[in-house]
């Protein structure tokens, strides 16, 4: 499957570098200030490090990681999205989404874990913008905040100026104003608390160090509850992989006709592509909860290095043999994830800017995913080759 797979991403590639002067408006901004380790992932490869220095332009889906030592800055310069700066702390991992989705401009930027602030200018009037997370989503409108995610999947959020609107998965909404924090610690619901005079920054880097201090403490019930859904979310992502890849010499002869300009010939192509989008949406759904994961999995393989969390995750695999297991397999999973984002990518492209499977409402997601899984349920497992 891997052999077929590289053969298709190898044509898809080669595709969209060919066709580059047609998607010069991915461009949404560029890093204004970079230090440490920084790197950027785009197209479904990472850039080469030289070229990731101050003064790099940034394309829609791109993701920027940074590393124990790395900080970064980005001004988002786009006529379809409001100003925007980002300064990324160390350990941080987000993605910028600017796309069309019923008849207004939406902004998303993608947290994974770690810690973004933003200051933001005014929205016009069909402008949106998110800050998404798993657990929570930050509906902003002209204003400044810290949004922090830890390895525990706690989160914080800081305003200090404007107002921020958070919506959890269950629709409630919550206002992180200026003067007060919101919590919301994984699997409970958001709380307000006051961050006192002063200094919101050292509030939020002590309510970062406590969570993780408390971490320590229940290290393995929290690796538990992530590697089991770790092991879900990867055979549900692997199958719908698989049948994407069977798509492969339709996928192949879009990408051509992407690249010249050509549209459908008939009703039988457009159904074929509407086949395309709706496996790119599954793997999407379940693509936008295992990012995250494996990113608070790669924050607690650091801890369970240092001797915390040892165990078993269930009977008959121990968190040695998990942890062993997620690294073999983990650069093999990014590199499929990263061509799904790929992938979408084209497929925006193709639908003019408009994306489908933006998560802009957390409630609606689960929904929708509840209605997912009952359908892969009943249909048959891809049997998985090597």
């Amino acid at each position: 499957m891997m052999k077929a797979w590289r053969s298709l991403l190898i044509f898809v590639s080669l595709v969209f570098a060919a066709s580059r002067p047609a998607f010069a408006q991915d461009k949404v901004g560029e890093a204004t200030y970079v230090d440490g380790g920084v790197s950027l992932e785009r197209d479904g490869q990472a850039l080469d490090q030289s070229e990731v220095q101050t003064g790099l332009e940034i394309q829609n889906f791109d993701m920027v990681k940074t590393g124990a030592d790395g900080l970064a800055e980005v001004n988002v310069d786009n006529p379809k999205a409001p100003a925007i700066t980002i300064k990324v702390s160390p350990r941080t991992q987000f993605s910028f989404e600017l796309a069309s989705l019923e008849s207004r401009q939406k902004a998303s930027i993608g947290l994974l874990g770690g810690s973004i602030s933003l200051k933001v200018g005014k929205l016009a009037g069909l402008q949106d913008l998110n800050v998404v997370m798993d657990n929570a989503v930050m509906g902003v409108r002209g204003t400044e905040f810290t949004a922090t995610s830890v390895p525990s999947g706690d989160v914080l959020v800081v305003c200090t100026s404007g107002d921020v609107v958070l919506t959890d998965e269950s629709g409630k909404e919550v206002h992180a104003v200026p003067g007060s924090a919101v919590e919301k610690r994984a699997g409970e619901k958001f709380v307000t608390v006051p961050t006192g005079p002063g200094d919101p920054d050292g509030f939020r880097k002590k309510w970062e160090q406590e969570r993780l201090e408390a971490l320590k403490e229940h290290a393995l019930d929290v690796i538990q509850r992530e590697a089991l859904t770790y092991d879900r979310l990867v055979d549900e992502f692997t199958n719908t992989y698989a049948a994407l890849q069977e798509k492969r010499d339709l996928l192949a002869r879009w990408e051509a006709e992407d690249k010249i300009g050509a549209g459908a010939a008939n009703d039988k192509e457009e159904k074929e592509k509407a086949e395309i989008a709706d496996l790119i949406a599954d793997l999407r759904e379940t693509q936008f909860l295992l990012e995250r994961v494996h990113f608070r999995l790669l924050g607690l393989k650091d801890y369970h290095d240092q001797g915390l969390g040892d165990g078993e995750i269930r009977h008959g695999l121990t968190t040695t043999e998990f942890f062993d297991r997620f690294e073999k397999d983990r650069a093999q999973l990014e590199r499929e994830m990263a061509k799904v984002r790929l992938v979408t990518k084209l497929v925006v492209h193709h639908d003019k800017g408009h994306d489908r499977t933006l998560v802009t409402d957390l409630r609606k997601f689960y929904e929708k995913r509840q209605a997912h899984l009952k359908k892969i349920q009943n249909k048959r497992p891809v049997k998985k080759t090597t």
